[in-house]
């Protein structure tokens, strides 16, 4: 175990560094942070969109929205959690505008983007892609117990929200 929490630190010292070396106009070293991120960028939308080829497509819009706009990303050492970011939000627009998904399954997009990231990440998982607790769990790398909590707290936002007679 403390072998892998040295490797992952290892590991987040490098894509800090590499970041930096981005930003500087080193595309070698977006290379490197795409060989170092991929395998579980594509397992996130393959969880999502529930098809390979689908997932293939959401990972060449997450990089490129990455490569294109990297210069905005503030702090180099939040790398990974700004690509989950666009990789939901490549996900997510997929399914909303796909012609062969139920438009109807997204109760109102609006109301998904009035709760925090982590929260509508998780409550989409679950209510929309039908993932259980343990699978979010796994796919995000935190314990069942926070996903539970995260998705409570979800939904007691949209009721907040919903009581303010907010029109979402």
């Amino acid at each position: 175990m403390l072998k892998r929490v040295s490797k992952l630190r290892k590991n987040r010292q490098l894509i800090k560094a590499l970041v930096i070396r981005v930003w500087n106009d080193d595309r070698a070293s977006f290379a490197q942070l795409y060989s170092l991120t991929c395998d579980d960028i594509y397992n996130y939308c393959r969880y999502i969109l529930k098809n390979d080829q689908r997932a293939k497509e959401a990972v060449i819009k997450t990089y490129s929205y990455a490569l294109t706009n990297i210069l905005g990303l503030m702090d180099p050492s939040l790398f990974e959690a700004w690509l989950r970011r666009i990789a939901f939000q490549s996900c997510f627009d997929m399914l909303l505008y796909s012609s062969d998904e139920n438009m109807y399954m997204f109760s109102n997009p609006a109301e998904l983007e009035s709760i925090p990231f982590f929260e509508r990440q998780i409550l989409f998982m679950y209510d929309n892609r039908n993932l259980s607790e343990a699978e979010i769990s796994r796919i995000l790398g935190i314990t069942p117990r926070k996903v539970s909590a995260h998705l409570k707290s979800a939904r007691t936002h949209l009721i907040q929200l919903k009581g303010k007679g907010l029109n979402i």
